[in-house]
């Protein structure tokens, strides 16, 4: 199934061929983080993440067609 993925903020550096926005083949049940895995994102790396757009965690499935969204929560003030 293919997906596709945008990162943001710090994630970027995670992107293949310096492209912050792709899509990616994954196997049929693949979750998110099935896909931090493929992107090389280490564990303690803090990602806020959404699936369509809608806030989500390490264990949702992903399906054909779903747009991952990934980024690194900002601080300011």
């Amino acid at each position: 199934m293919k997906v596709h993925v945008d990162l943001y903020v710090n994630l970027k550096k995670y992107a293949p061929a310096d492209d912050s926005s792709f899509d990616l083949q994954l196997e049929s049940g693949a979750t998110v983080k099935t896909v931090l895995a493929i992107l090389k994102i280490p564990t303690e790396e803090k990602a806020i993440v959404l699936v369509n757009g809608r806030n989500a965690d390490e264990s949702n499935a992903l399906k054909e067609k779903d747009t991952l969204t990934l980024y690194s929560p900002i601080s300011g003030g």
